[in-house]
């Protein structure tokens, strides 16, 4: 009725123009990036929701025209007509889902993502329908249009697309695109709806994958929604509805009120995403856990509500174990797009560009949260939505964020303060009860257990980490915390894995990591690997070298010590006191006065002797591990008297040496000077009184400790007590000290085991073991060893019980200790399996002395003695030097195996060549050797010896020798001897009265029984296991 007849054509390319320009509008809101965030999801319910109504559709019109008769032209058209019908755009589905208000919400995104594969299959069917009907007259015609549609969209995606992006760029921030380029826009969208017209497609085509392909939001996408939203949807797009037919525009609004009265209130009744909200109501002050941090959500729509925030949370007085966690939302109208934005700013970006409001907000809350130092944190954001739906939009958001991001790095920081604070509880549980970590979580508790002793739990948490897949990688942090905790550990496989992770994700050669890994090697004596490392190393600064000195230190390699610490000088590395007490310590360790005195002048010409107590105590024990005690003396005489740490070194030093006397004189004067003692003192006291037996004096300092209260200031006292009534023989106090604490610690329960060790009380310990293992207290490699010990002299002994002890240690990772596996070498050959001790043996990299000396130890128990000569054959060529029990054991393995010659030989070998003076022990295994082998004179010139005069336990060997080869000459002397050294024993009169018996003497045997019953001597009754099948 307004336009003059004729002016279709005029109209129709106005509604044209409009469609194109509302397609295009509409891809620039709709962010294709939703396909991605929502994963395989959206790509099966995008392919079934094209795929099944489309299957549907021309099914039935297939049956349609199959069945009913129609004109031919109408059923060659039916099925495409069915197809057309069966396709949603994702316009459509976005559209409508904006007038519902749950287009942010899971099943909104969810439903435009899964449209948006839709539309892209059905137009990818569409240009294939169309050009398989025209291959019908030319196919060179159908190649040449699905060729030059490919070419339009990577047109598109390669070259307009980052035109844009460059645009952008070129865009100061808070700044709108310049207009020309917005109008360069307009028109490209005309050209393309033009082209994709030429090719044979829609003119909606190019337009549509336009406007998906270029960046939604500000600021380009907001300024091109913003100059055509208004015109697109007032005048041009309603253009293009009035200019359709009759029944075009009859079935257009006959679908607009389908929609507006069945569609719309089904979906209101169906879906609710306020629902989603209810759960959360309850995340208020009310409902807050006791002492729980206090998160508050703060929306901010000018710059004028900043100060009032600020004042209310000065005066909520947060603190360490209640802090505040406060997310800054700034509001801002969205434009240009159909989904929010929600901009996260960093906590150390500097604002001097961008938004000028955004600016001074987020750093009057950044300025705060310095302020506060630490126990409030603010994270801010900017969130950028629709008025209509931004109260939705903003609980999704803060859901979102409490659930995530804001959680996460909100207990992160409490972490980190609780640990600072030294309130490694408080960090541990709040540890646990997060239910999102990142990798910043994990290295903050890696480090917190091993800063507070707690290794090993440290490592299997490193452990859980890698198993559980973080997001993040390992970092430099990460990796020098836990290699130094495989370093405390002795864990050498699993740091060599450590390693080994740190080369894949390419942090072998930072420094930190380096340092840690040669603190590792060299910790575990793996000397030659960490020497490479050390020299590969780009970059080594005085923690590096620190590392391979104290590794040195450790391991007793004084000479290697100090040639490293000159390698250190020439290579212009200071030292600092730490590198200083190394090396002290290393010639401490090797003995080294002359060079010990040279480094006592060179620091202190540095001033270092009375400023630094690490140099100066480090002085006070080189000298009295060198015997010079009053150079020792003198040196504490020069550190000021404030310093507690030398008195309690000095006290420790003259107990531990056995000067009682001074160290108690000390101890006087150090608490006249108004010093408190420390541990060190007592447990040096309490030392000295284990050593020596003294009993007395470990009760005063008892009493003592109970005076000043240290009984309850740590287990290292409660321990050293437990060890000292134990080695006393005062087993009940040490048990009455260890039930009395509540808090049982691996510690004193190692005390407690070694003490009912000492006493000879086995079954105990084994037992305190499952108790240990039970209560969750914790195992190391002393308890594994001690347990193991226990074991080889229990009368339960058994393969099964080693076994499972063995399990233990695998299963806690103690295997690869040596300690352990030499207690597992000694516990499988005592239970008669020396194969299973081989098998352990072969296993461990490097094995020391005391390796070798318990597989030695093994043959010799098990009668294998020329395997105990080859094993100390391979203990001399790999440069041991072999003590008393190593040949102790050689001599035994050839007595058992009757091996007189080699075991001769071994002997002289011991006294000429190792210079060893043989003991007790090595002539009892001599005469045994000897005896066996029917030399029975020379057993007994042996024993005319003046150091072996009165030793019965010799006759008795020598008189049993003489019972079994029959030999009365010798067994008379012998026998004669032995009760005349034992004549209370009655075992000494039943072995003289067998031999007499086993020669044919009945006479003298009869009269020996006599005096055995006159004298009323009873020999008391024994017993003995037999394991049958792995039962005792």
């Amino acid at each position: 009725m307004i336009f003059p007849v004729g002016s279709n054509t005029t109209l129709e390319t106005i509604a044209t123009f409009g469609a194109m320009f509302f397609l295009f509008t509409s891809g620039v809101k709709t962010d294709p990036g939703m396909i991605r965030q929502n994963g395989r999801k959206s790509i099966v319910v995008g392919f079934l929701a094209f795929l099944t109504p489309l299957v549907l559709a021309v099914s039935l019109a297939l049956i349609l025209t199959k069945f009913i008769p129609m004109d031919k032209s109408l059923a060659d058209s039916l099925h495409l007509i069915a197809g057309s019908q069966a396709l949603t755009g994702f316009i459509v589905i976005a559209c409508h889902l904006t007038e519902l208000k749950i287009v942010n919400t899971d099943l909104g995104r969810l439903a435009v993502s899964a449209a948006i594969v839709g539309d892209l299959l059905g137009i990818s069917t569409t240009a294939i329908y169309f050009a398989s009907q025209q291959s019908k007259a030319d196919p060179m015609d159908a190649i040449l249009g699905i060729l030059t549609t490919l070419l339009l969209v990577a047109f598109i995606v390669y070259v307009i697309r980052p035109l844009t992006l460059y645009m952008i760029k070129g865009t100061p921030g808070g700044t709108t695109v310049k207009q020309v380029h917005v109008f360069a826009l307009f028109l490209t969208v005309l050209v393309v709806g033009f082209f994709s017209e030429t090719v044979g497609q829609h003119f909606v085509l190019g337009p549509l994958i336009l406007g998906l392909a270029l960046p939604d939001g500000p600021p380009l996408g907001s300024e091109l929604v913003e100059k055509l939203d208004s015109l697109v949807s007032f005048l041009l797009f309603p253009t293009y509805l009035a200019i359709l037919k009759d029944q075009e525009f009859a079935l257009t609004v006959l679908s607009v009120l389908l929609l507006t009265t069945v569609i719309s209130p089904l979906m209101r009744a169906l879906y609710d995403p306020s629902k989603r909200f209810i759960s959360s109501k309850k995340n208020n002050i009310q409902h807050a856990k006791r002492n729980a941090e206090l998160r508050i959500l703060v929306c901010i729509h000018k710059q004028e509500n900043v100060p009032s925030i600020l004042n209310i949370l000065e005066i909520s007085h947060p603190t360490i174990e209640t802090p505040i966690s406060v997310i800054i939302l700034q509001i801002i109208e969205l434009m240009g797009r159909y989904t929010p934005i929600l901009v996260a700013h960093k906590p150390d970006h500097n604002y001097m560009c961008g938004n000028v409001r955004t600016q001074n907000i987020v750093n009057a809350f950044t300025q705060f949260e310095m302020q506060s130092q630490g126990i409030t944190s603010i994270h801010p954001f900017t969130a950028i939505a629709h008025f209509a739906t931004m109260h939705d939009d903003i609980c999704n958001l803060a859901i979102d964020k409490r659930n995530n991001y804001n959680e996460v790095y909100s207990n992160n920081r409490r972490i980190n303060n609780f640990v600072k604070a030294g309130n490694f509880d408080s960090a541990l549980q709040l540890f646990e009860e997060m239910t999102t970590r990142d990798a910043v979580s994990f290295n903050l508790m890696i480090t917190a257990h091993a800063r507070y002793g707690y290794s090993q739990e440290g490592f299997h948490l490193y452990k859980n980490m890698v198993s559980i897949g973080i997001k993040e990688k390992e970092t430099p942090f990460t990796f020098s915390s836990v290699l130094s905790i495989c370093s405390d550990l002795g864990f050498y496989q699993e740091g060599s894995q450590v390693h080994c992770r740190a080369i894949l994700l390419g942090f072998d050669l930072d420094l930190f990591v380096g340092s840690a890994l040669v603190n590792l090697y060299m910790q575990c004596k793996v000397v030659n690997a960490a020497l490479q490392l050390f020299d590969e190393l780009p970059e080594r600064n005085v923690a590096t070298w620190n590392s391979i000195l104290r590794g040195f230190c450790g391991l007793g390699c004084s000479d290697e010590l100090l040639d490293f610490f000159l390698k250190m000088k020439w290579d212009g590395v200071e030292p600092n006191e730490v590198t200083l007490s190394y090396v002290i310590h290393g010639c401490s360790v090797g003995q080294f006065l002359n060079q010990g005195k040279q480094l006592h002048c060179h620091v202190f010409k540095l001033g270092w002797v009375e400023s630094n107590m690490f140099v100066a105590n480090a002085l006070v024990d080189f000298y009295s591990s060198c015997g010079s005690l009053i150079d020792a003396r003198n040196s504490f005489e020069c550190i000021l008297p404030e310093d507690v740490i030398s008195w309690n070194s000095i006290i420790y030093v003259f107990a531990n040496h056995g000067l009682s006397l001074e160290a108690i004189g000390l101890f006087g004067r150090m608490q006249s000077w108004g010093k408190k003692p420390s541990i060190r003192s007592f447990v040096g006291f309490l030392n000295f009184s284990s050593e020596t037996r003294n009993v007395i004096l470990g009760e005063q300092i008892h009493g003592f400790v109970l005076k000043v209260g240290f009984d309850q200031a740590g287990n290292h006292v409660r321990s050293a007590l437990i060890d000292m009534y134990g080695k006393c023989r005062k087993i009940e106090s040490s048990v009455a000290l260890f039930e009395g604490n509540p808090e049982r610690s691996i510690e004193c329960c190692n005390s407690l085991m070694t003490s009912l060790l000492h006493c000879g009380i086995v079954e105990d310990v084994i037992e305190l073991f499952g108790l240990m293992v039970d209560e969750g207290i914790g195992i190391d490699h002393v308890t594994f060893s001690t347990t193991l010990k226990a074991l080889s002299l229990s009368a339960s002994a058994s393969l099964v019980s080693c076994e499972v002890i063995h399990c233990c240690a695998i299963r806690s990772g103690f295997e690869s200790n040596v300690v352990v596996s030499c207690s597992l070498i000694d516990a499988y050959s005592r239970s008669g399996h020396i194969k299973l001790s081989s098998q352990i043996f072969e296993q461990i990299l490097e094995p020391n002395l005391i390796c070798f000396t318990s597989l030695i130890t093994g043959y010799a128990r098990c009668g294998m003695g020329k395997e105990g000569l080859e094993m100390l054959k391979l203990l001399i060529k790999k440069g041991l030097k072999p003590d008393q029990i190593t040949f102790l054991s050689v001599l035994t393995g050839c007595s058992h195996s009757g091996l007189v010659e080699e075991g001769l030989s071994m002997f002289e070998l011991m006294k000429t060549v190792y210079g060893i003076l043989p003991d007790q022990r090595h002539y009892s295994c001599m005469v045994d050797l000897l005896g066996r082998a029917g030399l029975l004179k020379e057993a007994e010139d042996l024993l005319k010896l003046p150091e072996l005069k009165g030793d019965s336990v010799l006759w008795s060997s020598l008189l049993l020798s003489c019972r079994i080869h029959r030999n009365k000459e010798v067994g008379n002397r012998a026998a004669e001897a032995l009760m005349e050294l034992q004549p209370n024993d009655p075992a000494a009169y039943v072995q003289a009265s067998g031999f007499y018996s086993d020669i044919g003497d009945v006479e003298t045997s009869m009269k020996i029984r006599e005096m055995k019953m006159l004298m009323k001597l009873r020999k008391e009754l024994g017993c003995s296991l037999i394991e049958i099948s792995n039962h005792n």
